[in-house]
């Protein structure tokens, strides 16, 4: 599914993660155990201005695999973070971290 990345500087971080996950869902990539940010995040905040966006997949630490995304502001803080688990193996995260990669212009 080839799409244009979608404008981030009107919309909130809870918008970029709804649509995250509708992608996700499409591409039938949404990770089974759950695709989110830290519970400290303001949802209802602009997503912020940014130097660069990562979307990569990672082993973890006892099992499964992490679809993580960073976004580093313009100052070159780590300002929010999304992420997922899967149990279905790398190339799945792998899958999921490209969709968001392509969705987000990263």
């Amino acid at each position: 599914m080839e799409t244009k990345p979608i404008e981030l500087s009107n919309k909130t971080i809870g918008e970029v993660l709804k649509e995250l996950q509708n992608r996700l869902r499409s591409e039938d990539c949404y990770p089974e155990e759950y695709f989110d940010t830290p519970p400290s995040t303001d949802l209802e905040r602009k997503f912020p201005e940014y130097r660069w966006i990562a979307c990569y997949p990672s082993t973890g630490v006892i099992e499964g695999h992490y679809i993580l995304i960073e976004v580093v502001n313009l100052k070159g803080t780590r300002e929010i973070a999304l992420f997922g688990v899967t149990y279905k193996g790398f190339d799945y995260a792998a899958k999921a971290a490209m969709a968001c990669a392509k969705h987000l212009g990263a």
